[in-house]
């Protein structure tokens, strides 16, 4: 959806660190996300096909020092063979963010970049589970990481995947 409201109940952030309420309230991730995306798929082969796309997320927060426009570029690659599919991704971006945070003294700002493939083998072996002709064994790999002007925000994300889905 292109609309999120975020509610952390018990939310503490900057209050337990001893801050000022005015200065603790800055931290606050309690509001609004809001995402659009624009994308277009060329295909151009007869079995692959390429997809630029550009995504704006607005983070809309009570905590003005959490608050923040992120503006990331994607491209994605897919090869649609039979029996083996193929997905490869590439993302850079950008994250801005609104007011100085209270602990670091300074405005956050993220670079942001990511890979990943995932590898769909459909019906491998001729298994038709439940006799479903749409089964399919998936491998995914990622990595990701925002490299933030402040580094306890760093954030480096390595992920694999192994697993089955049916398509009804």
């Amino acid at each position: 959806p292109p609309i999120y409201n975020i509610d952390i109940n018990t939310e503490a952030s900057g209050f337990i660190l001893g801050l000022p309420y005015y200065r603790a309230r800055l931290l606050r991730r309690d509001g609004n996300l809001h995402n659009a995306e624009i994308l277009y798929r060329f295909n151009f082969a007869e079995k692959h096909w390429l997809a630029p796309a550009f995504r704006y997320a607005k983070h809309d927060l009570d905590g003005e020092a959490m608050s923040r426009d992120v503006y990331d570029g994607q491209l994605t690659y897919l090869y649609m063979g039979d029996p083996i599919s193929v997905v490869v991704n590439g993302l850079i971006g950008y994250a801005d963010y609104d007011k100085r945070n209270p602990i670091y003294n300074k405005t956050q700002d993220d670079n942001r970049y990511g890979i990943g493939a995932q590898v769909y083998y459909r019906n491998p072996f001729g298994w038709r589970p439940f006799g479903s002709e749409k089964f399919s064994l998936f491998g995914s790999v990622g990595y990701f990481l925002s490299d933030a002007n402040i580094d306890f925000y760093d954030t480096e994300v390595l992920l694999g995947i192994v697993g089955f889905s049916f398509r009804f």
